[in-house]
């Protein structure tokens, strides 16, 4: 039986890790800063080789701030892909047990062409690794989330419209 992986993605405008700064509702020209939030899972076997990734609009930068320091996240600037490094990940590691999580800021900058509209922070979010008991290749993704940041009660709907 193959593990079951998961990955909760979650982005925050009010945050206490970077305390972002910019605009809510947006504008256009001016840069906002958004914490992403990647929280992996795995249930059953242990998973080694785990890799997260997901990809940044036009428009969306890293700022360079990463939590927990030493985490290896980077970013390839050809792809616009953002790859967290898990490494191994022991089995039953999940919503009741405290799971490997990353967090991380990008900054949008929304243009002329983006105004009246919802911007996209970030691309939906993938998790690959390998199962050590099964020797199979396993993955699991979450949805892409946009500027009316959805888990984040601080931000309603017309704050993240571009003014």
């Amino acid at each position: 039986m193959n593990s079951k992986l998961g990955i909760d993605q979650a982005v925050y405008f009010a945050d206490e890790v970077f305390g972002n700064q910019g605009p809510l509702p947006l504008q256009v020209g001016v840069s906002t800063t958004y914490t992403v939030v990647w929280k992996a899972e795995n249930l059953y076997n242990d998973a080694q080789n785990v890799k997260v990734r997901a990809s940044l609009p036009v428009g969306v930068s890293l700022t360079g701030s990463v939590f927990p320091e030493g985490e290896r996240v980077t970013f390839d600037q050809a792809s616009r892909e953002v790859v967290w490094e898990v490494g191994d990940l022991s089995a039953g590691t999940g919503p009741f047990t405290t799971a490997p999580s990353v967090a991380f800021q990008v900054r949008l900058t929304p243009t002329a062409m983006q105004q009246g509209s919802v911007p996209q922070v970030i691309g939906a979010v993938n998790i690959q690794a390998d199962d050590l008991f099964t020797e199979r290749s396993l993955s699991a993704t979450d949805v892409s989330v946009d500027t009316t940041l959805p888990d984040d009660n601080s931000v309603s709907a017309i704050m993240g419209q571009v003014q």
